[in-house]
């Protein structure tokens, strides 16, 4: 049995808008990579200097792309479990799912950036 190998691009939105993300995303659909992913963050993390500046929200530019991107799967790398409530947070997913096709790549963790939960006031 053949293994098949694939290859899916990452793309750090800090401070970009979103022709910059969907030319990014395009290029990867058209190089014949597998999927593109987002982070899910509120504001620029502090590896992505300034921290202060434009972040597309994840969920929101998904959906966006779904109408851009016709052939491979987009999602987030890691949503924050935390940021918004379970229920919430599987309707996204079932609709993202739904509308973009059965494309949506969906990874979930706990969240790591402290300064963001404090800053939306989020426990």
């Amino acid at each position: 049995m053949k293994e098949q190998i694939n290859v899916g691009a990452h793309i750090i939105q800090s401070h970009m808008d979103f022709s910059q993300v969907r030319e990014i995303s395009k290029a990867a659909e058209d190089l014949g990579f597998d999927s593109v992913t987002l982070m899910d963050h509120f504001r620029p993390p502090s590896f992505t200097p300034p921290k202060k500046g434009n972040l597309l929200e994840c969920w929101t530019t998904l959906r966006a792309l779904t109408m851009e991107i016709k052939n491979i799967r987009l999602g987030s790398m890691v949503t924050y479990a935390s940021f918004r409530n379970p229920a919430l947070l599987a309707k996204m997913a079932t609709c993202l799912d739904h509308t973009s096709r059965g494309r949506l790549k969906f990874g979930i963790g706990a969240g790591w950036v402290q300064n963001e939960f404090e800053e939306y006031s989020i426990p």
